[in-house]
């Protein structure tokens, strides 16, 4: 009689146990559950007490979805094989919710997590299931189990909003905030926080509100919007000058200590009391500048544009021996090897760092660190005159940058910060940028004084500057080329624009004024440029910085929006010598009721009066053609 050997006889007879269990899982990945199936039995033969093969056989049945009691069956064979792995039990709980069975997948949960009380996936599928029938305590209570356990789990997969709305505001909090501990930046927690601080103001429990706004700062003090929420609340408990501090940025520390949950007790300290370990070698002393009063054609004198005397306080630069320096894009903070917060060489919102429970810990850094950060990275005119004024008083140091190992700086986003950087000659491969905050302790930290108050123009800096950007290399056919009379258009900005710039440029053509728009130009064309200006028509605006370039008795007429003037390209074009005056704008007030409306008056736009204009122009002494009268 002839035997009938079963299909692929010899193909099967050939596999060992782990061929079988990787083909099977293969074929699974595949979606080909059938074959799968067909390993898993293959593998079953070989070794009938292997719990790994019927946990795969079961999974291989559910994937296949035809044959529910073998899939039941198979997890709860590999469960008898294996009583202690809590996967077996986790396999089994998917299958029962899965197939909507939940008070059994509930106990399998439960029997995962007894075996295993840090079981990520059986948290984050408890919390899932338990969120669908409404038990939104239990729910958030083991997905923020889960995120304590594992970041490597899904991000949140529920409406945390819409359970702030629904009154569950300390549950979803709990879940946010330890979102934001995981991953500072994580916009969804962050929102989470703001529905609540929002929640809190409305129902006029501005401490509560304050409270939560610190917490989040103290895990991450550069997200964006709450300085808003505590000015707002600071300001409806009748705190306006508290208030006025949060409304730039820099929250006053017995504010955080008056109403943080939890803030560590800081020691500051001068460089004064000379801390331990910290040596402070001064490189230029006390200044004092006359300045005289700015002129206008319709004066309204405003901040210290009356003039006066301006101090500028001693430079120099400090030697932290074991120091360390917490940094981000808009606060720095030094301390001492005895943890002191040294407020001389720190800024922005330091004593929120230092006061801090919550942020990473440091690491070490072997070698000397200079610090070069600034608040304002991101503007040219803070770019121009704090970093390269902090980069000048460190090359005074040593032998060159090789006296460094590395450099702390924010983050280098911008052409002209790349093209200053290049000019400098700070080697690239040594630079730390301290996007996400960097909490470093290092042998030896080197801190330029940062500059504390603004503006600062002062002599030095000015020739430095100068020095890196003005070239000479040009013929003087190119030079005399180029315009002499200039108007820079804010025409690509994204606030504080002139609304009718169209009209102004066409009354400065006919005036001979070429119209520029400097963000197209490097830093070495713009410093050309101005350096051959004879007069320099402008908004308000970054783009001043450029007068550093200007010649003494350059003339320039700078022009405000309607509510809002500063004083920097004043300080600016008197430390220069250059003959300045300034223009108001008009009330834009149809075009803010019109719905172009802008959160701070310093972003709002500007209208020009052609004929104030005109008049300013003539008043500088610019000639003016035939036939046109200001």
């Amino acid at each position: 009689m002839e035997t009938t050997l079963p299909r692929n006889f010899f193909f099967y007879n050939s596999l060992s146990i782990e061929d079988c269990l990787k083909l099977a899982q293969i074929f699974l990945d595949k979606g080909c559950p059938s074959e799968a199936v067909e390993f898993c039995r293959q593998a079953i033969n070989l070794y009938p007490q292997l719990p790994k093969a019927y946990q795969l056989l079961g999974l291989s049945y559910q994937v296949w979805g035809s044959h529910p009691e073998l899939a039941e069956s198979s997890y709860k064979k590999a469960i008898f094989l294996d009583p202690q792995n809590g996967d077996n039990y986790y396999l089994l709980a998917t299958f029962y919710h899965e197939l909507g069975f939940l008070d059994q997948a509930i106990e399998a949960y439960h029997q995962a997590l007894e075996k295993r009380a840090d079981y990520t996936p059986a948290h984050w599928g408890l919390g899932n299931l338990l969120y669908s029938q409404g038990d939104f305590t239990k729910s958030i209570q083991h997905h923020t189990k889960a995120l304590k356990i594992s970041w490597n789990c899904p991000l949140i997969s529920y409406d945390l909003l819409d359970l702030c709305k629904k009154g569950y505001t300390e549950l979803s909090l709990s879940y946010a905030l330890e979102t934001i501990r995981r991953s500072p930046h994580h916009l969804s927690a962050a929102n989470i926080c703001y529905a609540a601080i929002n929640k809190f103001i409305d129902q006029k429990d501005y401490s509560h509100a304050i409270s939560l706004a610190i917490f989040c700062l103290q895990h991450q003090p550069s997200l964006p919007g709450l300085f808003d929420f505590l000015r707002t609340a600071l300001e409806q408990l009748g705190r306006d000058e508290d208030a006025a501090s949060c409304s730039v940025g820099m929250i006053p520390l017995h504010v955080i200590f008056e109403f943080a949950v939890d803030a560590k007790k800081i020691a500051l300290t001068f460089l004064e009391k000379q801390p331990q370990n910290v040596v402070f070698h001064t490189c230029s002393n006390q200044q004092k500048i006359y300045a005289p009063p700015a002129q206008s054609i319709k004066p309204q004198y405003f901040h210290s544009m009356v003039g006066g005397v301006w101090e500028y306080g001693a430079q120099g630069i400090a030697f932290v021996d074991q120091g360390t320096v917490w940094s981000d894009p808009s606060t720095t903070a030094v301390l001492s090897s005895s943890q002191e917060l040294i407020e001389d060489l720190s800024y922005g919102n330091s004593g929120l760092v230092a006061s801090s429970n919550y942020l990473p810990e440091k690491q070490k850094f072997a070698g000397t660190l200079a610090v070069l950060s600034i608040r304002y990275s991101n503007n040219y005119c803070h770019w121009m005159f704090e970093f390269v004024a902090r980069a000048g008083l460190l090359n005074q140091f040593g032998s060159g940058w090789d006296s460094f190992d590395a450099f702390l700086l924010d983050p280098i986003q911008s052409n002209f910060q790349a093209e200053t950087i290049s000019a400098l000659r700070i080697p690239e491969s040594k630079i730390i940028q301290n996007s996400t905050g960097t909490h470093l302790q290092a042998d030896r930290l080197i801190v330029p004084s940062p500059l504390k108050h603004w503006p600062v123009f002062d002599k030095a800096t000015c020739t430095l500057i100068r020095s890196l950007f003005l070239r000479n290399e040009d013929p003087e056919e190119i030079k005399d080329s180029l315009p002499k009379y200039l108007y820079l258009s804010r025409s690509e900005a994204r606030y504080r624009r002139v609304l009718n710039d169209e009209q102004v440029q066409e009354s400065l053509k006919n005036l001979g004024f070429a119209s520029i728009s400097l963000g197209e130009l490097s830093i070495c064309q713009q410093a050309n440029l101005l350096a051959g200006a004879e007069v320099v028509v402008a908004p308000h605006g970054a783009g001043l910085t450029n007068l550093v370039f200007c010649q003494p008795g350059t003339k320039v007429l700078e022009i405000f929006p309607h509510r809002y003037r500063q004083q920097y390209y004043w300080a600016l074009a008197n430390q220069r010598g250059l003959v300045y005056q300034y223009l108001i704008g008009r009330s834009v007030s149809d075009y803010l009721a019109s719905g172009g409306t802008y959160p701070f008056n310093d972003l709002e736009d500007i209208v020009v009066d052609i004929g104030d204009l005109l008049t300013s122009l003539a008043a500088m002494s610019v000639e003016l053609p035939h036939g046109v009268h200001g």
